[in-house]
Parts: structure tokens; C-alpha cells; sequence
């Protein structure tokens, strides 16, 4: 086990406390229903991925619903339940990530945090330190999680650092897209959103086992 971070080291691992002071009190079960919303919204980015093509291919921008009326309303449909979509998932993805860091208090009590349980969720609302703050917050929640369990039980990490770049790129990409009208940078930025939902939910998946683990290994013993 690692050892506690304490304030006689400030150079230790902001990880885990004493094991033998851990208890499930507080604990409560990881949230899952972010990762049924993050499928939804990344089978609506695929279907808006797919739609932006056929829209836009042999012309030189997006603005071709005009001249492909066929195609014009289930855009429209795509467009509005993607978006709908995406800020349920988001309120869903504050709820988790939230209960996430509470367990953090649970799993390593002795534990000095960095990051508040609300603090994951308004650093991205913040200027600029939300290009890095947040990424930092979910490294700790990742790393936190995975060093208060035994080494043999311990899983590989959660893909918090691709999770983030796909974030930012397609982020970039979505704002330049639609500043510019081209249809081949929304395309990307669609399909960018796709890979950012896909790895977002192995994230979540990889740190809510982590902390199941934590809890059954902790009622064995």
C-alpha cells in the first residue's frame, strides 16, 4: 500500500490514507446512468456525423439544406436531441463525478485532496484554468481510487489524459466548424465527439470498478 500523504511530507502521493481507518461509511455505490446517456449521445453524434457528409459532400460548405430537403428535418431532429442530449449528460456526468470524489473521503479518510467534491465541477466553468484544471481533478479522483486497493486487485488506469484531449480538440474543431461554415470540420468535430463520448464512458467505467473493488475488498475483509 502506499504510504498516507501527510503534512510532514509535502511531497508524497496526494493518494491514500491509513486502510485500516478506511470504512464504507459515506461510500456509496458509483452512479452508471452518465454511461447510458453517453451511449445515447454518441449513437446521435454518429447518425449527425453521418448526415453533415451526405449534406456537404460535393459542395464547399454546411449550407446545403436548402438544395437537400430530404435530408433537412432529420438534421434538425439530430441536431436538437444531440444538443438536449448532451446537457442531460452533462447534469448526469456533475452528479457522478461529484459522488466520485465523496467516495475519495471514505476510501483514503487520512487523505489531503486537492479538489473538493464540488470543485470538479465549477473548475470548468472558470476562464481558462478549465483548459487544465478539470484534467487534473479526474487524475486525482483516477489515482486516488486505484492506489487504496490492494496492488494484485489494482486495474490499469483509467484513460483520463485521452479523455481530455479529445475534449479539447473537438471542442476547437465544433467552434471553428461552426464559425466557418465547413462542412468538413463539422463532420471531424462530430466524429471527434464520438470518440470523446466512447472514451469518456471507459473512463467512468474504469474508475466506478476501481471503487467497487475498493468497497468488496473492504467487506471481505
Amino acid at each position: 500500500m502506499s504510504t498516507p500523504y501527510s503534512d510532514a511530507d509535502p511531497f508524497a502521493t496526494p493518494a491514500v490514507g491509513n486502510p485500516a481507518a478506511a470504512s464504507t461509511l459515506g461510500f456509496q455505490a458509483p452512479r452508471t446512468a452518465v454511461v447510458k446517456a453517453l451511449y445515447v449521445y454518441l449513437a446521435l453524434c454518429l447518425v449527425r456525423a453521418t448526415l453533415i457528409v451526405l449534406l456537404g459532400s460535393g459542395t464547399n460548405d454546411a449550407q446545403t439544406l436548402a438544395s437537400r430537403p430530404g435530408l433537412a428535418y432529420p438534421y434538425g431532429v439530430v441536431v436538437l436531441l444531440a444538443g438536449a442530449t448532451y446537457v442531460f449528460t452533462a447534469v448526469l456526468w456533475g452528479m457522478w463525478v461529484t459522488r466520485a470524489a465523496r467516495n475519495l473521503r471514505s476510501m483514503a479518510p487520512e487523505a489531503v485532496f486537492e479538489f473538493s467534491p464540488a470543485s470538479h465541477v465549477w473548475w470548468y466553468l472558470v476562464p481558462v484554468l478549465a483548459l487544465w484544471r478539470p484534467l487534473e481533478g479526474m487524475r486525482e479522483i483516477d489515482l486516488v481510487s486505484r492506489l487504496s486497493i490492494d496492488i494484485e486487485d489494482a486495474p490499469k488506469p483509467a484513460p483520463v489524459g485521452p479523455w481530455w484531449a479529445l475534449f479539447l480538440v473537438e471542442g476547437i474543431l465544433a467552434w471553428i466548424g461552426a464559425a466557418s461554415q465547413a462542412w468538413v470540420i463539422q463532420a471531424i468535430a462530430a466524429g471527434m465527439a464520438c470518440g470523446l463520448a466512447w472514451t469518456a464512458t471507459r473512463m467512468i467505467i474504469a474508475i466506478n470498478e476501481t471503487q467497487r473493488r475498493w468497497q468488496a475488498g473492504l467487506a471481505r475483509d
